[in-house]
C-alpha cells in the first residue's frame, strides 16, 4: 500500500496508510486497503508450491532415496489432486504483513491478515469479496496528531468506523488492485505454476538437503541456495509442509495445512454488510 494517496474522483473514499482520501469529481466506490502484501507468492523454481501436509501413515514414501526430478514429479502430482488448503504467511520482517487464508479451487476463501489477525478479516464467496476491519486496521491508519490535516483525517476515520461497526464491507466493486482479493479469486491455481518441468527444476540450482521434522512429520529439505528451502514429507504422501523463501530484502515462511478440507463458507446477509454508497455517505455527510 502506498504511503502517499493518489488523487481520486470526488465522492470516492479510500483508506490508505495514514490517510482518508476524498477526491474532486463524480462518485465512485470507496476502496479499503490495509497494508501491503505480495501480489503473488514468491516464485522459486517450481514455485512456492502448495501441497498437502501431514499424514496418518508412518511408512517411508521413498522420497529420501529419490532423485530431484522424481521428488518434483511427486510434488506436482499432489498439487493436481488438491482442492483446498490453508496458507499461512509469516514475514521475517516484523513490519511485513502476514496472512492466514483458507483457499479452494473454486476461488472461495476466508481468513485474516495482520499480526494475530488484528488488521482485518476477509471472506470471498461466490465471487463476492468482503472485508471487515479489526482494531489493528484503525490503529494503522490513524495519523500523527501533528501531521497536516490530521484532525480532518481522524474525523473521517471515526465516521467510517462508526458506519462499519462489526459489519462486513462489500469490496467486490473496488476498482483498484487488491492482492488478497486477487489471490482468493485465483484459487489454488494462483499459487503454483501452470506446468511442472522436471528438467528446469533439476537445472535451476535446486539440490537435496538434509532431513528434519516439520510439525511432527519427518521431512526432507530441498534448497535453492539462499533463495528458498522447501520441506517435503518423507512418510505417507510426499507433500510439501513448509517453504521458506527470500526475494531481495523480503523473506517469509509459508506453512500449509488443512488440505482438501471443504471450506463450507456462507456469504453474510444483507443486514451484515455495509455498501460503498453507505461509506461514502458517512464521510461526505
Amino acid at each position: 500500500m502506498a504511503d502517499e494517496p493518489d488523487e481520486k474522483p470526488d465522492g470516492e473514499v479510500r483508506l490508505v496508510k495514514g490517510a482518508v482520501v476524498r477526491g474532486r469529481r463524480g462518485p465512485s466506490p470507496p476502496v479499503l486497503v490495509a497494508g501491503g502484501v505480495v501480489a503473488a507468492l514468491v516464485a522459486v523454481g517450481i514455485g512456492v508450491a502448495v501441497w498437502p501436509s501431514g499424514s496418518d501413515e508412518a511408512e517411508s514414501n521413498g522420497i529420501a532415496d529419490a532423485s530431484l526430478g522424481e521428488i518434483g514429479a511427486e510434488i506436482d502430482r499432489g498439487f493436481r489432486e488438491l482442492t483446498s488448503v490453508r496458507v499461512q504467511l509469516t514475514p521475517a520482517d516484523e513490519s511485513g504483513l502476514d496472512f492466514d487464508l483458507r483457499i479452494d479451487d473454486a476461488g472461495d476463501c476466508s481468513g485474516t491478515f495482520g499480526p494475530d489477525g488484528q488488521t482485518a478479516e476477509l471472506l470471498q464467496v461466490d465471487d463476492r469479496f468482503y472485508f471487515r476491519p479489526g482494531e489493528g486496521y484503525w490503529a494503522q491508519n490513524t495519523p500523527d496528531p501533528s501531521a497536516e490535516g490530521a484532525a480532518e483525517t481522524t474525523a473521517q476515520l471515526e465516521a467510517l468506523r462508526a458506519a462499519i461497526g462489526d459489519s462486513w464491507v462489500d469490496g467486490s466493486a473496488a476498482g483498484e488492485d487488491q492482492p488478497l482479493r486477487d489471490l482468493c479469486s485465483g484459487g489454488i491455481e494462483a499459487l503454483v505454476p501452470e506446468a511442472y518441468d522436471a528438467d528446469a527444476f533439476e537445472n535451476d540450482g535446486w539440490s537435496i538437503g538434509g532431513e528434519g521434522d516439520i510439525a511432527g512429520t519427518p521431512a526432507l529439505s530441498l534448497t535453492k541456495g539462499a533463495a528458498a528451502t522447501v520441506w517435503v514429507a518423507t512418510v505417507g504422501e510426499p507433500w510439501v509442509l513448509r517453504a521458506e523463501a527470500a526475494q531481495g530484502a523480503t523473506a517469509a515462511t509459508y506453512t500449509f495445512s488443512e488440505q482438501n478440507e471443504p471450506l463450507e463458507l456462507t456469504a453474510p446477509s444483507a443486514d451484515e454488510v455495509v455498501t460503498a454508497e453507505e461509506l461514502t455517505a458517512a464521510v461526505t455527510g
